[in-house]
């Protein structure tokens, strides 16, 4: 019987198991088991049939498995996240303070205020360029001091 299960578990030790389990439980019912067919055929089809739900069980807990650990890759500590942005909020407040003037401000009334550049170059009393400029220098610097961020 192991010859008939092995290619259908293709695993030694289960499919004794499972030869195993069909004699016991042949052994343990034998008193009002009813065998219609002979005693080769009936034990050659209980085996494949306990095999082949052995296949099942292991299928699903194989997907149960992977998708527990599908869940716990998934799975956000909001304590940990909040430490993190408080962190990057931080990193960012810093590098910002680090810009020279008028970068620093330009930079502010685009990022911060959502300022256009012709309402900040009006507001500054400069050219739509130099907005442009300041800005260039400003992201440049942002995006060195706050590179670990970046992927």
């Amino acid at each position: 019987m192991c010859r008939v299960v092995y290619p259908v578990l293709l695993d030694r030790t289960a499919t004794k198991d499972v030869v195993q389990d069909v004699y016991l439980s042949i052994w343990k019912n034998r008193k009002t088991l009813k065998i219609h067919s002979t005693i080769e055929g009936y034990l050659y089809r209980a085996c494949v049939l306990r095999a082949l739900d052995e296949v099942r069980r292991i299928k699903s807990k194989n997907t149960k498995l992977a998708h527990l650990k599908e869940q716990t890759q998934t799975t956000h500590n909001p304590t940990e996240e909040e430490m993190n942005l408080h962190i990057l909020q931080e990193d960012i407040s810093k590098a910002v303070n680090e810009l020279r003037e008028p970068t620093k401000t330009i930079f502010i009334l685009k990022r911060y205020s959502e300022l256009k550049n012709r309402e900040i170059a009006n507001q500054l009393e400069v050219s739509i360029k130099t907005v442009e400029k300041h800005m260039t220098i400003a992201l440049k610097h942002m995006r060195m001091a706050l590179k670990q961020y970046i992927k």
